[in-house]
């Protein structure tokens, strides 16, 4: 019935584990999908805005006196015209146009889906159209999210700049995932008609196998009832010994090179504790009661073990100890664990975090450690008296059951949050407070974790400080001052910047900073940058350059510039400071 059970286990997780191989591949090929889908809606999207800002700049030109409603009008009169004869592409996909009035986002085409010819305006701060939010906020890229229907769809959407409008191009999430579920359904129905057919060979095959290892099922159940414990005998008149083959494999040493001893177990025996076992085997003793001892023995390579030993004394006719009969059981890795843990809680308890051990449901302390007491100004006794959310200053009973619920409900095994903790005298100070379960303990226990984060805030709060004086000080200042991260992407931009290039900072911010230099310097800009974050180091640090810019009306112009850098956690960053030139002077070509 066992080795049933067995096999019937084996055919399980080889069902699971080609399941899982399956789902994985399916995983991937729909991620590539994804991703590919991205990438083919991202350059629709821009290809359809780059058209509409051509068609907009040529109308704009050509069309403000053609036109009842001007250049615009016949701009967006020709994209209906357009969307009229093209209605999507797939069964779900489609464009949608639209333009912000006010609080609202006004659709100026027809969808497919949804007010076919008279689509509704929705308002802009909705949880509908997320993507046509996007790009009327000048932001450029896909996203997964909800459509003007409230369906989760895979959109690209970018900002049409010249009309002030937005595009999206779209596609329903579940037609991207229909062929998936549909071939993985397939797949799977196929891979367990094929596992069934394998299980049924190999039960055939492995039948006779298993019938032989019933027959030697019973005396590999005694060998394992001596596992790691090996049997000895010592005959006091005789002086021989016996080992069991366990006892060879404890003591490291092959039956075929030795023959037992007592002399040679007392070889073995650990220095220090040598004398100890002498006198504890060669002491008088007149009853067969059990004998216990623990002992370190060193095995011929060097290794030492932790040996628990006992035995009883058989006594002769006159007697006398005749023989002793007993087992050796190495207990190294539980004497270990045991000082592993005593270790643990020793250094818990000096451990410069507060440390509390609560029960999940009452939420009563069941420990605490030193610092915790020291820093609430409590003893052991009064805390053992409190629930965890006693002295915490922002959550009661009810709010911190909530806080730890999703650990209660199995979401997940640990929970960070921000709180504080308020102290005996009546101050507080804040903490991180981190909870987890030990589902090892029977019944599980939930740990939580303080750490005080008073000098933390501090430094945050510094860290805001000098950010707001830097962007004061930049913001006032004359000329042009920029940063930038090590991939060129322009961080901030203060309002010199603006004057001098014709920029706004939310129009330029994350943006590369050769959209200021003319296409010449792109080749030596980028190879400049490279060399930085290969060496950390930059050539032209601290010199003062003169170079050209690009304003935003297409126009350079001489200026000075310097440039320092710098490096922290998130990576190298530069900042240039700007200044146009009196005299305008011609590049030397």
């Amino acid at each position: 019935m066992k080795n049933k059970h067995s096999l019937a286990l084996l055919i399980i997780i080889m069902t699971v584990i080609v399941l899982s191989v399956g789902a994985m591949t399916f995983y991937e090929l729909y991620h590539v999908a994804i991703t590919e889908e991205r990438a083919w809606l991202a350059n629709i999207a821009k290809s359809q805005a780059g058209l509409i800002e051509a068609v907009a700049r040529f109308d704009a030109k050509h069309s403000m006196e053609d036109h009842l409603g001007g250049a615009v009008a016949a701009t967006l009169s020709q994209i209906k015209d357009a969307h009229g004869r093209h209605r999507g592409f797939g069964k779900t996909g489609e464009f949608t146009l639209a333009k912000r009035e006010g609080e609202k986002i006004v659709f100026l085409l027809k969808h497919r889906h949804h007010n076919l010819d008279n689509p509704e305006p929705i308002h802009f701060n909705s949880d509908l159209g997320e993507p046509m939010r996007r790009a009327l906020s000048g932001l450029s890229g896909t996203m997964i999210g909800f459509d003007y229907r409230g369906e989760k769809v895979l959109a690209a959407h970018e900002p049409v700049a010249e009309l002030n409008l937005g595009i999206v191009a779209k596609m329903d999430m579940a037609e991207i995932r229909a062929p998936f579920i549909k071939s993985g359904v397939k797949a799977a129905g196929g891979a367990i008609v094929l596992i069934l057919l394998g299980s049924l060979l190999f039960i055939r095959i492995t039948n006779p196998l298993i019938r032989k290892l019933q027959k030697s099922e019973e005396s590999l159940k005694k060998a394992q009832e001596v596992a790691n414990m090996g049997s000895w005998e010592f005959d006091l008149n005789s002086n021989k010994t016996y080992w069991s083959d366990e006892l060879y494999r404890i003591y490291g040493v092959n039956p075929q090179d030795c023959k037992p001893s007592h002399e040679l177990f007392l070889s073995m025996v650990h220095m220090d504790d040598k004398k100890k076992i002498e006198e504890f085997f060669y002491q008088d003793r007149t009853d067969n009661k059990v004998y216990e001892i623990e002992f370190r023995l060193v095995k011929p390579d060097g290794e030492e073990r932790i040996i628990y030993n006992q035995f009883v004394i058989d006594f002769d006719d006159a007697g006398k100890p005749a023989r002793m009969t007993g087992i050796n059981m190495d207990i190294t890795e539980r004497k270990r664990a045991e000082e592993s843990q005593t270790r643990l809680g020793r250094i818990l308890d000096k451990s410069s975090s507060e440390i509390y051990i609560f029960d999940p449901g009452t939420l009563n302390l069941m420990m605490v450690n030193m610092n915790a007491r020291l820093n609430l100004g409590l003893t052991e006794e009064e805390m053992m008296k409190l629930k965890i959310c006693d002295f915490n200053v922002e959550h009661n009973e009810r709010k911190f059951k909530n806080v730890i619920k999703p650990i209660h409900d199995g979401e997940t095994e640990s929970i960070s949050f921000l709180t504080s903790h308020k102290r005996a005298d009546g101050s507080s100070y804040p903490v991180e407070l981190s909870v987890g379960i030990i589902s090892e303990e029977t019944p599980p226990v939930y740990v939580a974790v303080a750490q005080d984060i008073t000098e933390r805030k501090r430094a945050e709060d510094k860290l805001k400080e000098s950010e707001i004086m830097f962007r004061s000080i930049t913001q006032t200042a004359l000329v042009a001052i920029i940063t930038a991260d090590s991939s060129g992407r322009i961080v901030t931009w203060n309002r010199g910047a603006e004057d001098l290039f014709g920029y706004g900072e939310n129009e330029i911010k994350g943006k590369s900073i050769t959209l200021i230099m003319p296409e010449r310097f792109w080749e030596k800009h980028n190879e400049g940058l490279e060399r930085v974050r290969a060496t950390g180091k930059s050539a032209i640090a601290g010199k003062r350059l003169e170079l050209f810019g690009l304003k935003k009306d297409g126009s350079e112009f001489p200026f000075t510039m310097t440039i320092a850098y710098w490096e922290t956690e998130k990576g190298i960053f530069f900042s240039v400071v700007i200044i146009e030139k009196a005299n305008k002077e011609q590049e030397d070509e």
